[in-house]
Order: C-alpha cells, then sequence, then structure tokens
C-alpha cells in the first residue's frame, strides 16, 4: 500500500501544472484512492503552457489531417482554441490584439483583403485566418486550412480543406490588413 500511496503522489505532482509548489490534498490517503472516493473539484490546475503555444501544439499534430470542423479556415483556429481552453469572443477576434512586429508561434492571424505579390510568386487572403508556426523575419510559417492549391497554373483554382503549411513574407504585402491576436485563456 505503500508503494501505491507514493505512486499517486508521484503521478500528482507529474500532472501539476507547478511541481516546484504542487502538494498532494492533506486528506489524501490510499484507501479513499483505492476505494475511488476522492475527487478534487476545489480548483482546476493553471495550464502548463501559454495559450498561444497550447493552439500551436494542436495545429502541429493536426498538419496533413482534415478538414478540421466544416473544413473552413476558421474551424481550425476554433478547434485548436478549445483544446487550448482558450477564449473566443466572437467576431473574428481571436485574443489580445497584438502589432504584427511582436507576432510569436501559436498567434492567430486574422487576413482581410490581403494580397501578397513577388517576383516568383501572388497570393490573396480576402478574408481567412490562420495560426503562426514560426517566425523569421518577415517571414512567417503558417498552419491553415481551406486555401487555394499551390499550383497557380491550375484553373479554376481549388481549396484544398487539409491542414497544412504555407509562408507568407510580409514585406510582398500590397494591400490589405493583417490583424494579429494573442490567445488568451
Amino acid at each position: 500500500m505503500k508503494h501505491f500511496t507514493f505512486a499517486v503522489c508521484v503521478l500528482f505532482l507529474i500532472a501539476s501544472a507547478d511541481p516546484a509548489t504542487a502538494q498532494p490534498p492533506k486528506d489524501l490517503k490510499a484507501d479513499k484512492i483505492g476505494a475511488g472516493k476522492y475527487v478534487d473539484r476545489s480548483t482546476r490546475p493553471r495550464e502548463p503552457y501559454p495559450a498561444n503555444l497550447s493552439v500551436l501544439l494542436y495545429a502541429k499534430v493536426m498538419r496533413g489531417t482534415g478538414p478540421i470542423g466544416d473544413g473552413q479556415c476558421t474551424a481550425l483556429v476554433e478547434a485548436a482554441l478549445k483544446a487550448a481552453r482558450a477564449k473566443y469572443p466572437g467576431n473574428y477576434v481571436w485574443g489580445t490584439p497584438v502589432a504584427l512586429g511582436d507576432v510569436q508561434p501559436g498567434d492567430i492571424l486574422q487576413f482581410e483583403g490581403v494580397k501578397f505579390e513577388s517576383p516568383n510568386s501572388r497570393s490573396n487572403y480576402p478574408h481567412h485566418t490562420a495560426i503562426v508556426q514560426a517566425v523569421n523575419g518577415t517571414v512567417l510559417t503558417l498552419i491553415h486550412q481551406n486555401v487555394g492549391t499551390r499550383d497557380p497554373n491550375q484553373k479554376p483554382r481549388v481549396l484544398d480543406s487539409r491542414v497544412r503549411n504555407d509562408d507568407i513574407n510580409l514585406a510582398h504585402k500590397t494591400q490589405g490588413t493583417i490583424q494579429a491576436y494573442r490567445p488568451t485563456r
């Protein structure tokens, strides 16, 4: 019975969001656990990661799958926020607004009437939502779904509902607005 109690305490510490200060409840006894009578609902443990990183982890796991939900770009973001237990106030506000220059992995971008043009490519995001995977200067790697095919010669352009990565270069934006949001709990 001592080994069982020790194992339960170890599991409790591992599962805790803050292992340095985690303490098992004072009335924790092996017989209560063994009988399935002890359930602590008095507090909810703090989440182990900031919300934006939890959103990113969900999106990374979903890459190559899809479609998520109804296949719309927002369905992936809504599912990621739900998995991260983050707030979604609605109306395409995905958290706390942040400056585009301060964007971090796991932040969410809302595109409105955006066009990118470079010598090698063109892309349009008339109304789109995506999760930032990586930031490398002005180049952002996105995780998103319901975007056009990568082949610019394919006519008509077909929407791809799979969750995938694409890069955008903010220096190549020629029109429209991009609002960045940091998910919060």
